[in-house]
């Protein structure tokens, strides 16, 4: 029985490439990990997006040369989520996959191998007094929504729920704590906004309320240096809220909870060059 390694590229090309996995490699390779094969005449980095055996191979196979990692570069939550988007927008899962995750990957670059930290963030504390809104402050609204979210939470299902409000009308202070709720159960959230403006004011009132090593930022606005410093940060467990434009969504957050997609309304959701996805 030989063992198979289904291997994307960020290319343009809408298939899938078969290697063969050597023994001594086994079961290290597993989905979602990089690892370094050769294409062509050249050797590249690409992602497993599958594995499996087979006793009757009749085409001479490469093998893969390196696994680049000793866990998961992608977990399969992950990988499952953006072959559903290659499908869905019909789009190479090695181009979708290149949109997720930052271009220094493609280099022979390799995460580093520290003890992971719990998932399970700390409880939360305020980092700055002046910035909490006290329950007798809240609007019958404010309080009505914040205890509704706070029930879907709990009932741990996906419930999607449509919050209207003007501007000023207190939505940030709704999102705080619903993602404190959030929190609090051990699971993580994102925060979406239409435009990278916006997600300078909504980061510096999340890092005040929950401090800034909680807090990660992902959009396309900031150098691929702080984008590869922010992806390793959210994959070892130490910021637990992403705060960004549409491309936050592709954040290696474990166990999410929440996501909030504030004036969702707004076209700029909507990505139309390279992956068109909304």
């Amino acid at each position: 029985m030989i063992s198979l390694a289904k291997v994307v590229f960020p290319l343009a090309v809408d298939r899938v490439f078969t290697y063969f996995i050597p023994d001594g490699l086994g079961v290290k390779v597993r989905q979602g990990c990089r690892v370094l094969v050769e294409f062509g005449k050249k050797t590249r980095i690409g992602f497993v997006v599958d594995v499996g055996s087979d006793d009757d191979i009749s085409m001479k196979l490469k093998p893969v040369i390196e696994i680049l990692e000793p866990e998961d570069f992608l977990d399969k939550g992950m990988v499952l989520f953006l072959k559903w988007m290659a499908d869905y927008y019909s789009h190479p899962l090695g181009m979708v996959i290149k949109e997720a995750v930052p271009n220094k990957f493609y280099k022979h670059l390799k995460l580093p191998e520290k003890k992971r930290k719990s998932r399970v963030p700390e409880p939360v504390v305020s980092q700055a007094k002046d910035t909490v809104v006290k329950d007798e402050m809240l609007t019958h609204a404010q309080n009505a929504s914040i205890l509704k979210i706070g029930d879907f939470l709990d009932s741990m299902k996906f419930s999607p729920v449509l919050l209207w409000g003007i501007t000023g009308s207190g939505k940030t202070e709704v999102y705080i704590r619903s993602v404190s709720h959030c929190l609090k159960q051990g699971r993580s959230a994102i925060i979406l906004v239409p435009e990278i403006a916006l997600s300078l004011g909504v980061e510096h009132v999340f890092k005040q309320r929950f401090g800034k090593e909680k807090v990660a930022v992902i959009h396309s606005g900031i150098s691929e240096s702080v984008r590869l410093r922010e992806w390793l940060r959210i994959k070892k467990g130490e910021a637990c809220i992403v705060i960004g434009a549409r491309s936050a969504i592709f954040a290696p957050l474990d166990n999410i909870g929440l996501i909030v997609v504030d004036e969702e309304h707004e076209r700029t959701y909507k990505q139309d060059d390279r992956l068109h996805y909304n």
